[in-house]
């Protein structure tokens, strides 16, 4: 069978739905024929490169909408290879690359799996208010791209209660990844791992650091990257890793007493899973 996949971000660039699309991609790569069209973030990137037998084509990004979503154009390239697959399975309806391949959908006839990632509520940051999703975008946006999928996959049984032609996919770990061992009892270390972003929640961070520090010697480890680690590493005792590949999350995990996720909205975090 052959896949193409289609997705927001993917590995090496570290977010949810990235880390589930790679992992997914390279299982089936193991049987099937994969590709992946995803976009150039960030530029460092390789613009096509082969991934354990998963082809990738990245697409030219402008840069993030509300820290979210690439700006990038990638119907030329999706137009010219849908008809060389079985089906494409597209990650998310939030992202303008997902509501590129719904407008495709209108005009070349193609399988279309839409697979919902939860976290489908918008908390109310600056530049994007929740009454924008909920009034104009979800009732318009996400009832097209619905439509004109032929099945839909969710995370979350919540998202597809009435739906026809819906299934659950829930997200998974490899365990044997992760070993429990056990640790001496030193000093206790408290880890966040994600991006450094306002919907994360991490600028409560400094506030907990300061509160917990007070009643003990803990150390503070902040895994991840984006717009405000400058800010976190001005106010918060910690010490910072920056992007770590996922092959290095077991290690993070090892040193690690107790994963703090101060997240404003999540859907079902692999980093909790993973935990």
């Amino acid at each position: 069978m052959k896949i193409l996949e289609v997705s927001n971000f993917f590995y090496p660039k570290i977010s949810g739905s990235s880390r589930y699309c790679y992992e997914l991609s390279r299982r089936l790569a193991k049987k099937h024929e994969v590709k992946v069209i995803t976009t150039l973030y960030p530029k460092n990137l390789e613009k096509f490169e082969t991934i354990e037998n998963i082809d990738v084509v990245r697409v030219k990004s402008f840069g993030l909408g509300w820290n979210i979503s690439s700006l990038s154009w990638i119907l030329p390239e999706l137009s010219k290879e849908v008809k060389n697959y079985d089906f494409v399975h597209l990650h998310s309806y939030l992202f303008l690359i997902s509501n590129q391949t719904g407008l495709l959908r209108v005009f070349k006839k193609f399988p279309l799996y839409l697979h919902l990632h939860g976290g489908m509520d918008i908390p109310n940051l600056k530049g994007f208010k929740p009454i924008f999703k909920r009034y104009l975008y979800d009732p318009i946006v996400k009832s097209f791209m619905l439509r004109i999928s032929d099945k839909i996959l969710s995370i979350s049984k919540n998202d597809i209660v009435g739906m026809k032609n819906a299934f659950w996919v829930p997200n998974g770990v490899e365990i044997k990844d992760f070993p429990f061992i056990e640790k001496k009892p030193e000093n206790i270390n408290i880890g966040y791992i994600g991006r450094l972003e306002e919907w994360k929640g991490v600028k409560s961070l400094p506030y907990i650091i300061k509160k917990v520090k007070k009643i003990e010697d803990i150390n503070f480890h902040i895994i991840g990257d984006g717009p405000l680690r400058s800010y976190l590493e001005k106010n918060c005792d910690a010490k910072f890793y920056g992007n770590v590949s996922f092959s290095e999350i077991p290690k993070i995990f090892e040193k690690i007493d107790i994963l703090i996720l101060p997240s404003l909205i999540e859907g079902i975090p692999t980093v909790i899973l993973e935990a």
